[in-house]
């Protein structure tokens, strides 16, 4: 058996970024939704470095997808409605 899989919450993600924790296994895989990049991305008092550092977390993270402009609509909707 080859390492963990992981599906983060947004909480979660959250929780990852105030303290981060070295995964146990290298081969250990994460995974986070769409909504959670939603969620995280689209706070309209995100600091540029807090978003630098989520989008590094999402790099590292395999990220259950739908369509790319209609992530993007929903996110310009929530920082302007938010």
């Amino acid at each position: 058996m080859s390492g963990s899989n992981y599906l983060f919450d947004t909480n979660a993600v959250l929780s990852f970024l105030h303290q981060p924790k070295i995964l146990q296994d290298d081969s250990s895989a994460v995974f986070i939704s769409f909504v959670n990049e939603l969620e995280l991305l689209s706070y309209s008092k995100l600091s540029s470095n807090e978003e630098k550092a989520i989008k590094h977390f999402f790099k590292l993270t395999e990220i259950i997808n739908i369509d790319r402009e209609i992530k993007s609509t929903i996110i310009t909707l929530r920082k302007n409605i938010y």
